[in-house]
């Protein structure tokens, strides 16, 4: 009954271990407890002994010799002493003259330089025979070896003096015993167990008691295997491996250290998903010895639990994009936010319950249909937001009345696109359209605002236009009073061209263009501008002339003169504009004749002066050396032989000739 408990104990404290360790790969103890099939307990030994003792050997020792003897003994054969019982005088009974074996008692032996060939490489060029010059840089044969690539060694005919017997050919041996101590570890066959001990091997560890992984079982310290107990001996007679094979009769045992340990090795059976796995788990520590067989369940597990996860959120976000894809309005609803979080939730919730099925049915807990409820009820809020949210009219209507007008104009299109109770959205959409407009009050943005804007029927439409040509044509008229005819035309140019036939947009022009030809006409007329001014003013009102000479004139009185009146009086001042540029024409030719006159004059004068300048050098008499003028020489004369003759020669002409760029 005791060890029936005590293995229960182990299965037990085994799989608390192994849950432990299972809890590292997101698996709860619980869960891994229920997977577990059966459990497996091994007793493990690990046995080792300490041999400490002495060895003892005989050996031969040699030396120079100074002796002069000829005759030599056969040397001293070790294998004929006992270690254990040798005399204490056996270097000195033992000493004798023997040859030197080294040599043969030639005295010589090959020379390991050369190896006898008396011949050895240059080191200088490394046996080539050509090195490069240090001075010259060029190759030339090595001086050391003239370009042999060898030289001789330095021993003679390839044969050295012996070193170990200096060159006697004998030498003095004698025998000595020679003690040193040991000691050795030797192990059991190696076992999880006995893995457990990092330094095993170690024969200081064997005095470290708390430092081993194992309570110690059973530890004798005697001189011989036969006096140890008889369950020591029992585990050296089953384990032969623990035995010093080494051991002979050169061998003295001083101590013998025998240690054994025990523990239990249990196997834990598991299922996860129907994979089976198995996990070692040693007694002594609280580590498992963790393989890839031991893992494959557990990962098995997590693949599965990921895949059903990643399968739940993409179901639950395929049910969001569709939402979503139907039109951009569900995507702004809070059902599409809602659908977007529920779906991550659902990846996460539908976890534990697949989780509690992977244990084997006999052991599953029954509560994983509880635990399926949230991940339920989660997937039946994604259908049943999936199935709600549409836009509706009355929704719309309660959205303008709170203030959000926007919103209500983006339910209301979502409404006539899908086709959800057409007629009412339009009128309505509208209707919010048409007061976006009529709340603007500067002409210079109303026709933006009715352009960007979108109208399901046309009487919406004419209702914004019309508030339009209302702001517009009242603010037009309002400048045109103040005289401000550029800027009511920039207002008028505001309004689309389909309502520019209206019967006040019209009259505004009309009144703009008679008020630019009235104003014009007085400017043509008038004498104080120069001809340039008025014909620019006969350009620009020309498009007004003909304006009114097509629409008419206002009812109205008009000062503003006819098209075929303003036509004839700018005909006239074109006509004296050519005029004038004709005569600007003749007065420059006159006056570009008149400069090319006076040029030629004055080229002709120039050159009627370089050429009295040049006679004036020719008459100029030569100046002499002595610094006075020659009497009868001139500077222009071909040949000046015996000029100067009594005033050391001539020494150049007395003025200098003059050049022709100086009179340009």
């Amino acid at each position: 009954m005791t060890t029936t408990r005590a293995m229960n104990d182990l299965g037990e404290r085994a799989i608390q271990i192994a849950a432990a360790w299972a809890a590292r790969q997101f698996i709860s103890r619980k869960t891994f407890r229920a997977s577990v099939i059966s459990t497996e307990d091994e007793s493990l030994r690990f046995t080792r002994i300490r041999w400490l003792g002495r060895t003892r050997r005989v050996k031969v020792c040699t030396a120079e010799t100074s002796s002069r003897s000829r005759k030599t003994l056969p040397p001293p054969d070790p294998s004929s002493v006992d270690p254990w019982n040798a005399p204490q005088t056996l270097p000195d009974e033992t000493r004798c003259l023997v040859q030197c074996s080294a040599c043969s008692g030639a005295k010589r032996v090959t020379c390991p330089t050369c190896q006898g060939a008396s011949w050895v490489q240059c080191t200088e060029c490394s046996g080539g025979g050509r090195v490069v010059s240090t001075r010259t840089g060029k190759v030339i044969n090595c001086k050391r070896c003239r370009g042999k690539g060898q030289r001789r060694c330095r021993c003679r005919n390839g044969v050295v003096k012996c070193e170990i017997c200096s060159g006697k050919g004998k030498v003095e041996q004698w025998l000595e015993i020679a003690e040193e101590r040991f000691v050795h570890v030797t192990q059991s066959i190696p076992n999880p167990l006995s893995e457990a001990f990092e330094r095993a091997g170690d024969p200081e560890d064997f005095d470290s008691e708390q430092r081993w992984p194992v309570a110690l079982g059973l530890s004798w310290s005697g001189q011989a295997l036969e006096a140890a107990p008889a369950d020591a001996r029992e585990l050296l007679h089953h384990s032969p491996s623990l035995v010093w094979h080494a051991a002979s009769g050169a061998d003295r045992l001083d101590r013998i250290d025998v240690q054994s340990f025990r523990s239990e090795l249990s196997t834990v059976t598991y299922q996860l998903f129907g994979r089976p796995g198995e996990i070692e788990v040693p007694i002594w520590q609280e580590h498992p010895l963790e393989s890839t067989e031991a893992l494959a369940p557990l990962t098995r597990r997590l693949w599965i639990l990921g895949s059903v996860a990643a399968t739940a959120l993409t179901l639950g976000l395929v049910l969001t994009f569709w939402f979503g894809s139907r039109h951009p309005f569900y995507l702004d609803t809070q059902n599409a936010t809602w659908l977007l979080w529920l779906s991550t939730f659902l990846g996460f919730l539908v976890i534990p319950p697949v989780s509690m099925l992977a244990p084997p049915a006999p052991t599953r807990r029954k509560t994983w249909p509880l635990a399926a409820l949230p991940a339920l009820l989660v997937a039946t809020a994604l259908v049943a937001l999936s199935a709600t949210g549409h836009p509706s009219v009355e929704h719309a209507r309660a959205l303008m009345h709170a203030g959000a007008t926007g919103n209500a104009i983006a339910e209301l299109r979502a409404g006539v696109e899908l086709g959800i109770d057409v007629e009412a959205a339009e009128l309505l959409h509208d209707e919010l359209q048409v007061g976006f407009v009529e709340g603007i009050v500067e002409a210079n943005d109303v026709w933006i605002d009715i352009e960007s804007r979108h109208f399901y029927t046309g009487a919406g439409r004419q209702r914004a236009e019309a508030h339009g040509l209302e702001l517009t044509v009242g603010e037009a008229g309002s400048r045109l009073e103040e005289d401000e005819d550029p800027a009511s035309e920039a207002l008028l140019k505001l309004i689309p061209p389909r309502l520019q036939d209206e019967e006040d947009v019209l009259d505004l022009w009309r009144r703009i263009h008679e008020l630019r030809v009235t104003t014009g006409w007085a400017e043509i007329r008038s004498r104080q501008l120069s001809l340039a001014t008025r014909m620019a003013v006969c350009e620009a009102i020309e498009p007004a002339t003909r304006y009114l000479e097509e629409y008419g004139n206002s009812l109205t009185q008009s000062a503003a003169p006819t098209k075929e009146t303003v036509d004839q009086q700018c005909e006239r001042l074109a006509e004296q504009q050519r005029q004038e540029i004709d005569r600007a024409q003749r007065r420059a030719e006159q006056e570009r004749a008149r400069q090319e006159r006076e040029a030629e004059l004055t080229q002709k004068r120039k050159e009627q002066a370089y050429l009295s300048a040049v006679w004036a050098w020719q008459r100029a008499p030569l100046l002499c050396r002595d610094g006075t003028m020659s009497p009868s020489c001139v500077c222009g004369q071909g040949s000046r032989r015996g000029c100067c003759s009594h005033h050391r020669g001539v020494s150049g002409c007395s003025q200098r000739h003059p050049q022709k760029q100086d009179f340009q």
